[in-house]
């Protein structure tokens, strides 16, 4: 059950951000998802019966930070997945509270380094005066492809 949510989830996103790109540039796709991605995982969590959430270490939204120590064991440990190349990016964790379903979200196309790489020479001056303007603390940057640039976090119907 957590795959097929985190595998639709990502599939709206990832389209809703190409459809943004299309439209205007990555700046609008900076747009949409400081006003349109929480709102989307939030429809998905209620559609799906589940709790939902996208988080990271270098978050850009405030609201993606790892915050559990539970998190950042997941993270630690699909940190180590990438690491070792695992073909199994995801874990449950029982906790106190109930089963989560983690899975790995690799930074997996060149398209996302326009918003997601190197200030020096991936990210354009425009988009980055938008993001600093949308997301003053902004972390999320200086990745490579391949790299874990966040998680899916499910927690499971009991």
């Amino acid at each position: 059950m957590g795959d097929s949510i985190t595998t639709k989830a990502q599939s709206v996103l990832l389209t809703q951000v190409s459809q943004q790109i299309q439209k205007g540039g990555f700046t609008k796709a900076v747009d949409f998802c400081s006003e349109k991605a929480l709102p989307i995982t939030d429809s998905l969590s209620l559609s799906n019966k589940v709790s939902l959430w996208r988080i990271t270490d270098k978050n850009r939204n405030p609201e993606n930070a790892i915050r559990t120590t539970e998190d950042k064991n997941a993270w630690e440990a699909l940190l180590a997945k990438m690491k070792e190349d695992s073909q199994q990016k995801h874990l449950l964790s029982l906790q106190e509270d109930g089963l989560y379903y983690y899975k790995a979200i690799p930074l997996g196309m060149p398209t996302c380094l326009a918003c997601h790489g190197s200030t020096q020479n991936q990210i354009d001056a425009e988009t980055q005066q938008v993001i600093q303007a949308k997301y003053p603390q902004d972390k999320a940057i200086g990745y490579q492809l391949g790299q874990l640039r966040g998680m899916w976090k499910v927690k499971l119907p009991q």
